[in-house]
């Protein structure tokens, strides 16, 4: 994979042709492997590869928008439930914010939802949350 460095956006990931070593040793490391991408964009999803299988899985948060953007796996492991998120930035002039309000709200929902379901388990969340502490944290067209 090529990285690409978008001054205004963000980082991203291009396409490229994985070579055949590369892509065998990620076969034979994880052999638990799952995306969920947006099908329409192509421009964002998660990916999730494990070594260990896991006993469920779910792309589901309750918001269908974001849930048809491939913004999140939700995996249940024997001793924990593992949620990947990729949230959506507000935009530089906080456009997107509504939306990622809704897909926030979502995520809080579905977190507290699976530690009422399995309070044995501890819910761990991961990802790109695209959040910053202060306003230093962002592009330098947001300071």
């Amino acid at each position: 994979l090529k990285v690409k460095k978008e001054v205004s956006v963000e980082t991203q990931l291009l396409r490229s042709p994985l070579t055949k070593d590369t892509m065998q040793y990620l076969i034979d490391t994880y052999p638990y492997r799952l995306w969920n991408t947006n099908n329409a964009s192509g421009l964002h999803g998660t990916a999730m590869l494990s070594k260990v299988p896991w006993t469920q899985i779910s792309t589901q948060t309750g918001d269908t928008q974001a849930d048809d953007e491939g913004r999140t796996i939700v995996a249940e492991f024997p001793h924990f439930t593992l949620v990947n998120s990729y949230a959506q930035q507000s935009g530089l002039q906080a456009e997107n914010l509504p939306k990622r309000n809704v897909y926030m709200g979502a995520l809080s929902a579905l977190i507290l939802r699976l530690q009422q379901q399995t309070p044995h388990k501890q819910v761990i969340l991961a990802g790109d949350l695209n959040a910053t502490f202060a306003k230093t944290d962002g592009h330098i067209q947001c300071n």
